[in-house]
């Protein structure tokens, strides 16, 4: 069984709850453009992708200046959010750090939401890295933010898990080439993060728990997929301090 050595978290809808807010603002936003959002194009070109990447195709007859006013709304929209964690990722997170298991928060989203999401669920302390949509070029489905991730961590992507609500996410984790678990309730969402490369998809983190192992600095993440069916990924604790 492969050995994985640190974790990496996208934050919208896989530590943060903020699906609806996020679904909110862009179809206010189109309903004033007069335009029709479809689930596939939240699926491919909102949940998880910068801003800009969701104007350029969604929006493409904005003005340069309508779209420097759209980001300014965005941020107004976004600092009057309340951030609450997801069912069972604090508990998770925390049982990440007392195990000594690397964790990195890997986001679209600004640093100043990262700050903010932190303040309010109280998790500034459980990630060893943060990569923002600042630190990089390109944006998810690019895999270039969950590589720089594991490289902040010191590790190889390859031997990260990544956990992903997205289909944006999910294709940059599996191109990346991490193994790639989603976060989602809804059944067709996640059939499509099954096609994009996921692993295994659960509803949320309730149904994961990790379990000591009998060697030393190893742990067991034990992930009920469904009814009968579990998953198990062994951790390996990272002692070198960071």
């Amino acid at each position: 069984m492969k050995n994985y050595q640190a974790a990496l978290f996208d934050m919208d809808g896989v530590v943060a709850d903020t699906n609806q807010s996020v679904r909110d603002f862009w179809y206010m936003l189109a309903r004033r453009e007069k335009i029709t959002l479809s689930e596939e194009d939240f699926k491919h070109h909102i949940y998880g992708c910068p801003a800009e990447h969701t104007l350029t195709r969604l929006f493409p007859h904005m003005s340069a200046e309508t779209r420097l006013a759209i980001h300014e709304d965005v941020m107004v929209y976004e600092r009057n959010m309340y951030y609450q964690a997801m069912p069972g990722v604090v508990d998770l997170l925390r049982d990440f750090k007392r195990q000594g298991i690397l964790t990195a928060l890997v986001t679209s989203g600004r640093r100043w939401r990262v700050n903010l999401a932190f303040q309010h669920i109280g998790i500034s302390e459980l990630f060893n890295a943060i990569v923002t949509v600042e630190d990089i070029t390109h944006g998810k489905p690019d895999p270039e933010c969950y590589l720089l991730g594991a490289r902040l961590l010191g590790k190889a992507a390859e031997d990260c898990l990544v956990f992903e609500d997205a289909v944006s996410g999910i294709r940059a984790g599996y191109a990346a080439g991490a193994t790639c678990v989603g976060i989602q309730e809804d059944a067709e969402r996640a059939q499509a993060l099954r096609d994009a490369g996921a692993a295994l998809v659960v509803p949320d983190f309730r149904s994961m728990h990790l379990a000591p192992s009998s060697v030393s600095d190893f742990s067991t993440l034990v992930v009920q997929a469904d009814g009968t069916k579990y998953a198990r990924f062994t951790l390996q604790a990272d002692r070198v301090r960071r």
